[in-house]
């Protein structure tokens, strides 16, 4: 529960105050969607979608274009990827990146399409402009992630006399 709490703080605060830092070329990465297929492929398909659905609600308030919108599309894919959890091989970090990539890549295709009013043209150009940018992004820092919680030690069982 605290790794759940401290993650959706640090993705309000990363959302609210720091992505300007961390964009490139106007792209930053999807740190709430990394979050959240963490959960979702370490923890399965409930935690994924509590988390994609509590990121996506503070999101939606911070940018409230199209509030709901996001939520639905975070608590979807929460689900989605936990679905993956045993479906899937996905025990190297590397596949685990890649879903996770492919999810911000999803979103943004959603998240697009009703912003633009369901208009192709629109979405094609805001995918290649910004979306394949933050996906490649979120895609290498859910490597660094993924790669780093499965590099924890063991607890070495304590022996009492």
């Amino acid at each position: 529960m605290k790794a759940f709490l401290f993650s959706l703080l640090g993705v309000v605060i990363f959302e609210s105050i720091l992505r300007p830092f961390f964009s490139v070329a106007g792209a930053g990465p999807d740190l709430g969607l990394i979050f959240t297929a963490y959960f979702a492929l370490s923890r399965g398909a409930v935690e994924g979608l509590f988390f994609g659905f509590t990121s996506g609600l503070l999101v939606d308030v911070l940018h409230p274009s199209l509030l709901g919108w996001g939520m639905l599309l975070r608590l979807s894919l929460g689900f989605w990827m936990g679905g993956f959890k045993d479906n899937l091989f996905l025990e190297s970090f590397y596949s685990r990146g890649i879903v996770a990539g492919l999810s911000v890549l999803v979103y943004e295709l959603g998240y697009h399409l009703a912003d633009t009013g369901f208009s192709v043209s629109g979405t094609l150009y805001l995918l290649g402009r910004y979306s394949l940018l933050a996906a490649l992004y979120s895609m290498l820092l859910a490597f660094l992630l993924f790669y780093f919680s499965g590099k924890r030690k063991p607890k070495q069982p304590e022996f009492t006399l």
